[in-house]
């Protein structure tokens, strides 16, 4: 890895952990809730990518 690519993501580490710092207890619950929710998706999208459509082969 070359020495700016490093600083670049050092300084995006750095910039990220600031805005961390900023968010009030409620808006880090409300983006784990739509983190959480966005990955559920993305692991069915990817479990029933390629099945035909029809009915669902899960049940709740």
């Amino acid at each position: 890895m070359e020495i700016d690519e490093m600083k670049k993501k050092a300084s995006d580490l750095e910039r990220i952990c600031t805005a961390l710092k900023e968010l009030t207890p409620e808006q880090i619950k409300t983006y784990a809730v739509m983190i959480e929710s966005i990955a559920a998706y993305n692991k069915l999208k990817k479990q029933y990518d390629g099945e035909p459509s029809g009915p669902s082969k899960a049940t709740a």
